[in-house]
Order: structure tokens, then sequence, then C-alpha cells
């Protein structure tokens, strides 16, 4: 049984070239940088997805825009809870 408090994997080589990227990568912010990821970040969004739903459903098959519709909004709702 692991003691209360300790963190699986702390300490392993994974986690520690790990960490030395991501301070890496803060040691490279810029607010041009900060922008772009910023719009990356807003890709992953439910906005975006949606409108590559309604996208598929106009321009592509009505049932797999239907699909991907459904599946953003049912993903949207349980994420509310």
């Amino acid at each position: 049984m692991r003691p209360a408090g300790v963190i699986p994997g702390r300490g392993s080589l994974l986690f520690e070239v790990s960490m030395e990227f991501l301070k890496l990568l803060e040691g490279l912010r810029t607010p041009v940088l900060d922008h772009v990821m910023s719009v990356i970040t807003q890709l992953g969004g439910e906005t975006i997805f949606m409108l590559a739903a309604m996208v598929a459903y106009w321009c592509y098959d009505k049932a797999f825009g239907y699909y991907m519709m459904s599946v953003g909004f049912t993903g949207t709702a349980l994420n509310q809870f």
C-alpha cells in the first residue's frame, strides 16, 4: 500500500523529463505565442466542434453531421455535471 500523499511516478525519469520540458515551454512565453496558444486551445472547444458538425451536416452527409451534433450536445451536457 502506498503512503498517503505520494503521487505515483514522481521521481521517475519520465516525470523529471516531462517537468523539464514544461519548464522549457514556460520560459518561451511571449505575447505572440500566448495568442497563438489561445487560438489553438479554442480549436478544441465546443463552438469549433459544433461548427464542424454543422458544416458536415450541410455539405457532407446529413446522418454523419447529425451524429456529430448529437455527440457534441451529449458531451457538452454531461460535462456540466
